[in-house]
Formats: C-alpha cells, sequence, structure tokens
C-alpha cells in the first residue's frame, strides 16, 4: 500500500483518538459541574441548571486536563500493544539545528506579515470588540497561566 496512504490513516486515526479523548473530557467538566450544583444547592432542578454553562466554562480546564491525560494514556497503549516506539510509529526523521532556525524565522514572518496584512483590511471596532470580550474567557480556566 501506498505510504502516504499508511500514514494519512494513521494520522486519522491518532485525531480520531484525541476527538474521543476530548469528548470524554468535556463531559468530565460536566459531571463535575453537575456535582458541584448538587452539593451546593441539593437539587438539579430547572432554576439551578440556568447557571450550568457558565459552571461549565468554569471548570472546562479541568476537561481539557482529563482530555489530555485520556488522550496521552490511550497513545501509550496503542504504542505498547503494536511494539513500537513513538518515532517507528509515526516515522519521525531528526531535523537539524538548521532546519529549526528556518521554521522559527519562517513562523515569525508569516506572523508579522499577516499581522502586517490584516493592519489594511477594514473591520468595524465593533468586532474587535465582540472578538476581545469572546475570548476574555480563556484566561479564566483553573490553573491557567496568564
Amino acid at each position: 500500500m501506498n505510504k502516504a496512504v499508511v500514514q494519512t490513516g494513521k494520522a486519522l486515526g491518532f485525531f480520531g483518538v484525541y476527538l474521543l479523548g476530548q469528548i470524554a473530557g468535556g463531559m468530565a467538566a460536566g459531571m463535575i459541574t453537575l456535582f458541584q450544583i448538587m452539593m451546593e444547592r441539593g437539587s438539579t432542578d430547572g432554576d439551578h441548571m440556568s447557571q450550568y454553562s457558565t459552571l461549565v466554562s468554569r471548570n472546562l480546564g479541568y476537561g481539557l486536563i482529563i482530555a489530555a491525560i485520556l488522550t496521552i494514556l490511550a497513545y501509550w497503549v496503542i504504542f505498547r500493544v503494536r511494539k513500537k516506539s513513538f518515532n517507528e510509529e509515526l516515522d519521525i526523521r531528526k531535523i537539524t539545528i538548521k532546519e529549526i532556525i528556518i521554521a522559527v524565522i519562517g513562523g515569525a514572518g508569516t506572523i508579522c506579515f499577516m499581522d502586517f496584512v490584516t493592519g489594511f483590511l477594514p473591520i468595524p471596532q465593533s468586532l474587535i470588540d465582540d472578538f476581545t470580550k469572546g475570548n476574555e474567557g480563556l484566561s479564566t480556566f483553573p490553573l491557567w497561566v496568564s
């Protein structure tokens, strides 16, 4: 079979494991939230559930940590069952310092170029304010270093 097809299949499989980990982590965040509601208020009736989404977003950091741990454990099991190392399974090769430097310079240059180009776009201030307001919650996760 073509090596590119095999590698694409592996990539899709690993992405599927990642998605399952994210779903499990989201479910864990939801269960943590329900447990907190029941412990604080004694029930989960409609009145208390109105704040559910706010509480879930507060516990989402825990869900992401749980998802990452589950995903890493699943990958570890996959590598152990197949009796291959991480590098063998993913066909990873060593890169040189020169390639790292080129990638860093290329990435920084792309960011600078995109920042320069987007400065010319007629983006309304209200859209920028909405974007900023929507991203404020990203720094409120537990264990988040800001």
